[in-house]
């Protein structure tokens, strides 16, 4: 509503914002939870055949559920071993741009078999040709074979891509730049950090050990 008023005063509708010098209140954090990696492979293996390329695209690449509707035959490069988010006409991308994210084993494998709709230019498509617009049911039912409680969303299978990929390592910036983000607290703001993950890394913090340049940590 401030933006509103803003721009009515801009276009001089408004002498003044009504809304001026009132405060936001601070949005209040509900991110999804966190898939754990065996919870992401029994999903795979319980979603319908036609839908495990597109679940791939999610956990392997982080596309947003519009990009994976809208995901085009040939923005799958095979030969070149990427995938393009294509911002078009039709649909574009969040911010507009288009992006690149290199296609690793996992997710070639799933692109290979998945099946082709003749006649369909998109990738993930309906009995008619067109792109799903919706496939919560099948993945609420294949969540419940896969015994993972509360279902599963697409956005919940982006957050895990995000935040297991700097969970094992991937630069920052680099996530960034596959998730689309304009800047990178909004990537760290989508990521999350399993506990054992956390009980892992804190095993690493020593002060009785050569450090990395081969200096050893002074006593005091």
């Amino acid at each position: 509503m401030k933006v509103l008023f803003r721009k009515a005063v801009e276009w001089g509708k408004l002498e003044e914002s009504p809304a001026k010098g009132l405060k936001s209140f601070k949005e209040i954090p509900n991110p999804p939870r966190l898939l754990e990696p065996e919870e992401i492979t029994r999903l795979l293996e319980e979603v319908p055949h036609r839908l495990k390329a597109l679940v791939g695209c999610a956990v392997y690449a982080g596309l947003r559920k519009q990009e994976l509707f809208y995901l085009r035959r040939e923005d799958a490069n095979l030969k070149t071993g990427e995938l393009s988010v294509v911002s078009r006409r039709e649909h574009h991308t969040k911010n507009y741009k288009t992006r690149r994210i290199p296609i690793n084993e996992a997710l070639d494998t799933l692109l290979r078999s998945h099946p082709r709709r003749l006649g369909s230019p998109y990738l993930f498509c309906n009995k008619d040709g067109e792109p799903y617009d919706n496939v919560k049911t099948a993945m609420r039912s294949a969540a419940e074979r896969a015994s993972i409680e509360g279902g599963v969303g697409l956005q919940q299978l982006r957050h895990a891509f995000c935040s297991h990929a700097l969970m094992q390592g991937i630069d920052p910036r680099t996530v960034q730049k596959w998730m689309g983000h304009r800047d990178l607290a909004t990537t760290l703001g989508h990521a999350h950090v399993s506990p054992d993950h956390e009980k892992t890394a804190i095993q690493r913090l020593r002060y009785d050990t050569w450090h990395q340049d081969g200096t050893k940590v002074e006593g005091t």
